[in-house]
């Protein structure tokens, strides 16, 4: 009788086409030896902790195969509010909310690249579990976490000395005490990517990255603001950060005479290497956004590529200087500049159709289309 054969990367491709199909792995890995490792990769490479039940037995599963650590390259961990609200309930159907990870779950995890934390109150005993310094994560994620202090999430930040990336929204401490860095020791900063989104006092974090220089080697740049005081402590990373090479802005901001206006601090002229500009931001009644032209004409000229902008429109659209734009944006001046990607989101009550915003707007912006830069959409 022929035994059929089959070629081990045909046997790896099958399985890597599977990646996203738990059922089906589980069956290949009970299928023979030689298709268990490329099964467990894609089973166990991201690893999801949403309870206190789920913590402890993924802890029970590494305890007894030790060689699952290794595999895992992604741990995602949150608290789960469900079951908080259901109380006795939940926690009978393993939902309880994670209050403790087990001392020695982290060092079974040598190879954890991406963290995700969400929804998680760091209390002092969930907190000390990540105090050893963890090298191999260099993605962080927060996500509506709290902390007792911004100190306690400064620590955190130092427990991962090799991080490049970091994303935070929604998280929030009681206290803005921290020590300062004539404090404490600055160290060696690898992050290239920081996401700065809702819900967070950005310009106390803002104050502490200046202080520690540690945006120095940033390539990329977003940042959500909600105030002046926001975007000015901005302006102070930014001059650090002369590397940077993709710069998303949001400005949700206010003013007592509706007239928004960039802080003169505010520039990217300094970042030569900028390629990439993206620019959002809401119209409301009667406003008037002078900033969104101010900051195009302190971007730098040299290697920027390509521009987005989005509005939100609920009030009218001639709050944006749209003849500015084209003056600015002069072919000209920015001979890098292959488009101008905008994008106007129009809300139901405006009163207006998305036909007559977009003539008004392509008749400023009609020598920016001559010259093929222009791409537009009306909603």
């Amino acid at each position: 009788m022929t035994r059929l054969c089959i070629p081990p990367e045909l046997c790896d491709y099958t399985i890597d086409y599977l990646h996203d199909d738990p059922s089906s792995l589980k069956q290949c890995s009970l299928t023979c030896k030689s298709w268990l490792p490329a099964a467990r990769y894609h089973l166990f490479g991201r690893v999801e902790i949403h309870s206190q039940y789920s913590c402890d037995a993924f802890y029970r599963v590494l305890s007894g195969a030790p060689e699952i650590g290794a595999i895992i390259h992604q741990l995602d961990i949150s608290s789960s509010i469900l079951g908080e609200l259901m109380g006795a309930k939940a926690k009978a159907r393993g939902i309880s909310p994670l209050v403790m990870i087990p001392p020695l779950l982290l060092s079974l995890l040598p190879n954890v690249k991406v963290l995700t934390i969400s929804a998680l109150t760091m209390k002092a005993a969930l907190h000390n579990q990540w105090s050893g310094g963890i090298t191999s994560v260099t993605q962080l994620t927060l996500h509506g976490c709290f902390f007792d202090s911004m100190g306690q999430f400064i620590d955190l930040y130092h427990s991962f000395p090799c991080l490049e990336t970091l994303s935070l929204t929604d998280t929030r401490w009681k206290s803005s005490k921290y020590l300062h860095s004539r404090d404490r020791p600055v160290g060696t900063t690898h992050l290239r990517s920081l996401s700065l989104g809702k819900g967070l006092a950005i310009a106390c974090l803002v104050d502490w990255f200046v202080e520690q220089y540690a945006c120095s080697n940033l390539t990329f740049l977003s940042a959500y603001c909600s105030s002046q005081e926001d975007v000015t402590a901005l302006a102070a990373l930014i001059t650090q950060a002369a590397h940077l090479e993709h710069c998303e802005f949001q400005w949700y901001g206010f003013a007592h005479d509706n007239v928004i206006r960039l802080p003169d601090a505010f520039s990217l002229v300094d970042c030569t290497s900028l390629k990439k500009l993206y620019i959002r931001c809401p119209v409301m009644y009667d406003q008037s956004l002078p900033w969104v032209t101010s900051l195009l004409s302190r971007a730098p000229t040299q290697l920027l590529e390509r521009i987005d902008l989005e509005v939100r429109l609920l009030g009218s659209a001639d709050a944006i200087d749209w003849a500015g734009i084209t003056r600015i944006l002069s072919p000209t001046m920015f001979k890098s500049l292959l488009s101008l990607k905008l994008g106007v989101i129009l809300w139901s009550s405006i009163g207006t159709t998305p036909r007559d915003v977009e003539s008004m707007i392509r008749g400023y912006l009609a020598p920016l289309e001559r010259h093929g830069i222009l791409k537009m959409t009306v909603l």
